[in-house]
């Protein structure tokens, strides 16, 4: 009789899946809430989505996809570096802190700039 490890391949996989989708889902919960909180229809097309607002901050459409792999990316490093030492429940919650101050911080710069951070 063969015995099967059932063991998986990656501790933490968990982690890793979420941390990749972070940004398009972060920023669909963003989306809807915002139209929610205005009372506009959640299904009616806007300019309130993060490529939109990272293009109002002068940024090529270049640049702005640029801007979204990096943060892709940087939340899955974070993700992975401190993964080991806390709960999955844990990293999701830090993930919102940081995806509402890089936020927050994206309205500074359209502000700067001189336009509306609300479409």
């Amino acid at each position: 009789m063969v015995r099967v490890n059932a063991e998986p391949a990656v501790v933490g996989g968990m982690p890793i899946v979420s941390s990749y989708l972070i940004v398009p889902v972060f920023d669909v919960c963003r989306v809807i809430i915002t139209r929610f909180v205005h009372h506009r229809p959640i299904f009616m097309a806007d300019k309130n989505h993060i490529h939109h607002k990272l293009l109002r901050t002068g940024m090529t459409q270049h640049q702005a996809l640029g801007v979204l792999v990096v943060m892709a990316l940087l939340f899955i490093l974070i993700n992975l570096l401190i993964g080991k030492n806390i709960g999955f429940t844990m990293i999701i919650v830090l993930d919102i802190l940081v995806w509402v101050a890089l936020q927050q911080l994206l309205d500074v710069f359209i502000r700067r700039n001189g336009k509306k951070v609300f479409v």
